[in-house]
């Protein structure tokens, strides 16, 4: 059972990575925080922790389907305070194409 967890408000990205370990993880899916600390009741095991002080939004859509939304309610402690955030440029990387004809 989950103890009972506090509502925290605006949480800026800095917070959110403060919460990195199983015992203290805190994770981010679009702009919600979730406190999923001790949580050993995930269905696909400790795998995530492996988000733990991230924003994990890609991942748990990749994974999950579209009704799982309905149980992160009981683990919402914030939101991601996008104004006191500094906000990272996600980089994939060059793809290049392989043969790729230019007609």
């Amino acid at each position: 059972a989950l103890r009972n967890l506090v509502y925290r408000g605006k949480i800026t990205a800095d917070e959110l990575k403060k919460h990195r370990t199983p015992e203290d993880c805190w994770i981010q899916i679009k702009d919600k925080v979730y406190d999923l600390s001790g949580w050993n009741e995930h269905p696909g095991a400790n795998v995530i922790f492996t988000m733990a002080g991230e924003d994990a939004t890609d991942v748990f859509a990749a994974f999950h389907a579209g009704a799982s939304a309905q149980f992160l309610k009981e683990f919402e402690i914030g939101e991601i305070d996008f104004a006191g955030t500094h906000q990272n440029v996600r980089c994939f990387g060059y793809i290049p194409f392989f043969n790729a004809e230019i007609v």
